[in-house]
């Protein structure tokens, strides 16, 4: 993007900003695709300080469009844009970004959020079912972004109606918008996404986390008793075994990882049935053992369940050892 501001002349950069969101918005999915990609080429380096104009017209378009489709649209080029936070050292120019988005958009993200989880809720038909969590899985994505550096304040005055709507998809089940095979569906995404918010807020906002602490546990507990040994559901396990590793390595005021029957418990229902292998695991060991061995190394890109099991007994080492030990010399 910085080679091309040097051919594109100031003039014409402005105008295909001042254009680039609603050409997207409208245009045929082949030809959308290819102007997202523009818009975060350009927003990587341009936003917000020299595109001032994309925030005020993406708040624009959420808070006016009925049509889902055009607020799906919008929620991903918002997700697109700001999760560029995720990536930058901390500074203050970095923190000046995120509170100049925050007091633009917080207020609009809320009142989607809200609206969006509720009608979910409420029950939709498969096709709007489908729309509507293509939508939830932008906002939740949003939300990590615009909390990953700092808790903004309207984000912790807020936490309530964000973290009820979580719980709620958490629970949720529908086969319209579940995975099939070996793929995730996008059900599997957003309650993956919920549980890696529920991460952030256990290593980063822990007194603001702690009311949550107990029903986030119980419900990502239960998310994971509840899957299947299917691959579509890997990635939602090695995620919701991440916020349990992270709560358990953290002290609370009242933390269940002190009670041996829930480390029990977690033990027996999650740790040992996503450490044995499955027929999966043994094939792709016969057909590319080197791969097979790369993805459990600990530097491996992918989470696996396997790793992910063996980082929650660690974790859950940290402050009760002696428990833990015993519990699991009691399996051996």
């Amino acid at each position: 993007a910085e080679g091309a501001a040097a051919v594109v002349s100031p003039a014409d950069r402005q105008a295909i900003k001042q254009h680039l969101l609603s050409l997207m918005l409208q245009a045929p999915k082949t030809v959308q695709v290819m102007l997202a990609a523009a818009l975060e080429e350009i927003s990587v380096v341009d936003y917000p300080e020299e595109w001032q104009s994309l925030l005020p017209e993406i708040v624009q378009h959420l808070k006016t469009s009925q049509d889902m489709t055009v607020l799906k649209g919008t929620m991903e080029t918002a997700n697109t844009v700001f999760t560029k936070f995720r990536a930058q050292a901390r500074s203050n120019q970095l923190l000046k970004e995120v509170k100049y988005t925050c007091l633009g958009f917080q207020e609009t993200h809320l009142t989607i959020f809200k609206g969006a989880v509720q009608r979910i809720l409420v029950g939709l038909p498969p096709d709007q079912l489908f729309l509507h969590f293509e939508l939830v899985l932008a906002t939740v994505g949003v939300f990590y972004s615009l909390n990953v550096v700092d808790l903004p304040e309207f984000f912790e005055d807020n936490r309530q109606p964000y973290f009820e709507g979580f719980l709620g998809l958490l629970k949720f089940r529908s086969d319209a918008v579940a995975g099939t095979g070996d793929k995730p569906g996008l059900l599997e995404q957003v309650k993956g996404a919920i549980c890696e918010c529920f991460a952030l807020y256990t290593d980063k906002y822990q007194e603001e986390f702690a009311p949550f602490l107990l029903p986030c546990v119980k419900d990502v507990w239960e998310l994971l008793v509840g899957v299947d040994q299917q691959e579509r559901h890997d990635q939602l396990v090695a995620k919701g075994i991440q916020f349990l590793s992270s709560a358990a390595s953290t002290h609370w005021p009242q933390s269940p990882f002190e009670d041996p029957n829930v480390l029990s418990g977690i033990c027996e229902k999650v740790v040992f049935p996503n450490i044995v292998l499955r027929d999966s695991d043994v094939e792709m060991f016969e057909d590319n053992p080197l791969e097979y061995v790369r993805r459990d190394m600990e530097s491996a890109d992918q989470e696996t369940r396997r790793r992910s099991a063996m980082d929650l007994v660690k974790a859950m080492g940290k402050l009760n050892e002696a428990k833990v030990t015993e519990i699991l010399v009691g399996y051996v």
